[in-house]
């Protein structure tokens, strides 16, 4: 590890994260470590409502450099 690598990593932040698991059944039951490597999967969650009234629509607005505004009815 060459002069700059090892400055660099000095300053980057290292997470110190525990783990703990249990089965639902063995409510007692649990296990507790240090996570040492992962993969993390970003997951969202939508929910997604049809209006079908009022009606909308997002005419652009010329003072507003034509950016579209929604508008209902």
């Amino acid at each position: 590890m060459g002069e700059s690598d090892a400055s660099c990593a000095a300053r980057s932040a290292s997470p110190h994260i525990h783990v703990s698991a249990g089965l639902k059944a063995q409510s007692a039951d649990g296990r507790t470590s240090h996570l040492l490597s992962a993969k993390v999967q970003f997951l969202s969650e939508l929910l997604i409502v049809e209006v079908t009234s009022p009606t909308m629509t997002r005419p652009r607005n010329p003072d507003l450099y034509d950016v579209p505004l929604l508008t209902f009815g």
